[in-house]
Formats: structure tokens, C-alpha cells, sequence
């Protein structure tokens, strides 16, 4: 069935019927968890924005196929305000993002035996598995947004530069003022090889 344009003064040009979208050349994974029940929500993001990040971004799999990596933490405050909304909400204390070039990347990193070996004993310290999973094609950003390379505009959140990957958390303040990119570490803007 063909879509059926409305009539729409739009706002943006840029996202207009006769624009180009703004298509990211990327596919975004999407992992949804529960903490453990043993252990609190302070300890379940502690643990996951400091050891489980850093196991993570270490690994040689992470470094040649993950584009990017954000750490979306829903604490129990989230959780009732979107409750509240009276819609339904995804019952997850975290969701980790990770942006892949080709399929190919994300199961390259998936089937790692390093990743494996890295990260399996730590899910279990403190993730309920199994977790949930969801893939989405490239998309469309919103007005302003200018690609992979931007990203730092569209974030207020803390960033870690690791390898150029940028590790994005929400609801955190990881290792603040310090970036780390390509060999070099900034601490307040100036550069340390």
C-alpha cells in the first residue's frame, strides 16, 4: 500500500517530503536487562557504567566492530514517572546501545570468544538473563543532528573516548572531564599523549 502523504507546514525543511533523509550508514542493537535481584540499583549501575563498560570497550572485538556504545540507565524514580504517563513502559532497569556498520560487525562482536570470556562471568554478577533484544535498520535522526561523527551536539551526558569509540551514559557522570581518543588523553581540554 503506498503512503498516504498529508498536508504539513513543516517546520524543519530539512525533513520535508522533497528532502534527502539523513540515513546514519549504521544499524543499532538494542540489549534490554533487569538487575539481579540480590543487589541493589546503586550497586546494578555502579557496576555497569564503571567494570562491565570497561571489560567491554577493552576487548579487541569491541574496538574493530562497535561504532558506538550508550548506557541508558532507568532507575526506579524513571520507571514511575513513565508509569505515570498511563502508557505502557519496558519494565527494564538498563539498555545498552551499540551501533554496528554491517550485521556481519555485530555478530563478529556477539561470537567473540574474547568478548565471551570477558563478559560472561560479569553479566552474571549482576544482570537477570536472559535479556532482551532489538534491531533496528539505519534511521533518520532528528533536525540538527549530523551524523556519527556529531554526536557529541545531540548529548549533554558524560563521554569516554576509547579507541574513537564514544561510550555515551546516561544518568551518570563517568570519569568527568576526562576524555581519552586515540592514544591521547584530554583532562579538561588539554591533551596528554
Amino acid at each position: 500500500m503506498p503512503w498516504q502523504k498529508i498536508d504539513h507546514e513543516f517546520t524543519h525543511p530539512q525533513l520535508d517530503y522533497n528532502s534527502k533523509p539523513n540515513f546514519q550508514p549504521c544499524i543499532k542493537v538494542s540489549v534490554f536487562f533487569k538487575k539481579i535481584d540480590s543487589i541493589d540499583h546503586d550497586t546494578f549501575f555502579g557496576h555497569w557504567q564503571t567494570v562491565h563498560a570497561d571489560l567491554a570497550v577493552a576487548t579487541h572485538a569491541f574496538r574493530d566492530h562497535i561504532v558506538r556504545y550508550a548506557q541508558h540507565h532507568q532507575t526506579p524514580e524513571m520507571k514511575d514517572r513513565a508509569k505515570s504517563l498511563g502508557e505502557g513502559f519496558l519494565d527494564y532497569d538498563g539498555c545498552a546501545q551499540l551501533w554496528v556498520k554491517t550485521w556481519d560487525d555485530w555478530l563478529a562482536f556477539y561470537n567473540s570468544k574474547e568478548y565471551a570470556a570477558a563478559l560472561s562471568d560479569d553479566c552474571n554478577r549482576f544482570m537477570a538473563l536472559p535479556m532482551t533484544y532489538m534491531k533496528t535498520d539505519p534511521g533518520l535522526p532528528s533536525p540538527g543532528y549530523q551524523g556519527l561523527d556529531n554526536k557529541a551536539q545531540t548529548f549533554g551526558d558524560a563521554r569516554l573516548f576509547h579507541n574513537g569509540i564514544r561510550l555515551y551514559l546516561a544518568w551518570c557522570d563517568l570519569i568527568p572531564g576526562i576524555e581519552q581518543k586515540r592514544g591521547s588523553v584530554s583532562h579538561g581540554g588539554q591533551h596528554q599523549a
